[in-house]
């Protein structure tokens, strides 16, 4: 116990002499936290059968990471984020395969994240949520944008999480009727565009969608969760513009207007800035 509070004080202490050297720590928690991310990205439909001929030797825990076209496990170096993929030029040691630079990139932008998440919120609290959201958006945006799906082995943690302890709402009645309120939107929402479309609203359906929503709402309450529909509507219908202007594909994922959209009203909420939509 005495270790422990000498560590909190210790820390309160750097935190108040060199932010810049605690926000570089969150930093590399944030590119370490991106690799991990990268992990259940790829491994998580594997493990939890969403594709049609999923490779059920691999899940979270296991094997440990490898090249996927020679196969050889990689090594400590290769593991460093960022700079294990600068120190190969973006190429396997091994067989000289192209390494995706989506894995430094999305290294990058987390760590910058985190950082400023530290350096920006008014608490370490805050900017915990922030740093949390922040992951948990990256990972359901790849998820959604490769598969159309949005794990409940997220977002079913997250609510719970968010009605027990979010400091973004302090009133528990009001997380729960955050919760219960962003469901019930949603879900007219299909039932309406159901009706219009004249489909059943099986094939309108998207699980995905209400559990995000619902989390939501369990941790920023009602009011900002309604905001922060209408601001993901926004970002969804950019999205879907910038899409089908470059491909004439006019279908895409929610996911990613969600997630940005999450962040985005959670920063608000922790910066006093009031966005007005109501």
């Amino acid at each position: 116990m005495n270790i422990l509070s000498g560590f909190v004080s210790d820390f309160w202490v750097v935190d108040a002499q060199y932010p810049w050297l605690v926000a570089s720590y969150f930093g590399l928690l944030g590119a370490v936290l991106a690799s991990f991310g990268g992990v259940l990205i790829d491994r998580l439909p594997h493990q939890l059968e969403w594709l049609e001929e999923p490779d059920e030797t691999l899940s979270i825990w296991g094997p440990r990471s490898h090249c996927n076209s020679c196969q050889k496990k990689l090594s400590a170096v290769d593991l460093v984020p960022v700079l294990g993929w600068l120190v190969r030029r973006g190429k396997c040691g091994s067989c000289a395969a192209p390494i995706p630079k989506l894995y430094p990139i999305s290294e990058s932008l987390l760590a910058a994240a985190f950082a400023s998440a530290y350096l920006l919120a008014p608490g370490l609290r805050e900017a915990a949520v922030l740093m949390l959201f922040t992951w948990c958006g990256f990972v359901i945006t790849m998820l959604d944008l490769r598969h159309h799906w949005i794990p409940a082995v997220i977002t079913t943690p997250m609510l719970w999480l968010g009605l027990l302890c979010s400091p973004l709402e302090p009133d528990v009645m009001q997380r729960a009727i955050g919760a219960a309120a962003a469901g019930m939107i949603i879900w007219g929402a299909v039932a309406i565009v159901s009706v219009m479309s004249r489909k059943s609203m099986l094939e309108m359906w998207s699980g995905g969608d209400v559990a995000f929503l619902m989390m939501a709402g369990a941790w920023m309450g009602p009011e900002n969760v309604i905001q922060l529909i209408f601001m993901a509507a926004v970002i969804f219908v950019v999205h879907e513009r910038v899409v089908f202007y470059r491909t004439g594909q006019r279908w895409v994922p929610f996911g990613p207007a969600l997630s940005a959209g999450l962040l985005l009203q959670a920063a608000a909420i922790v910066s006093g800035i009031q966005v007005g939509l109501f």
